[in-house]
């Protein structure tokens, strides 16, 4: 019998309340290059459900916490 290798889930970084307000910062497949708005997919075949702007918002006000796709490519 062979072991499952059990995969961590996605990482939830922590992000200040200040800097949310105040940066600009980019963390939703809405503004990323590899986006498809038309199909809402991502060309590089990733899920999108978690990293999607109304996902983040709402995972955000109740954490405190954004995933961050180390894949976002920003134009």
């Amino acid at each position: 019998m062979r072991a499952v290798k059990v995969r961590k889930s996605i990482i939830k970084e922590k992000v200040k309340a200040a800097d949310f307000n105040s940066m600009n910062l980019q963390f939703s497949c809405e503004s990323c290059s590899f986006f498809k708005p038309s199909a809402g997919e991502c060309n590089l075949g990733y899920n999108t459900k978690p990293h999607l702007y109304k996902n983040q918002t709402k995972l955000y006000e109740m954490s405190g916490h954004l995933t961050f796709c180390r894949f976002l490519e920003i134009d």
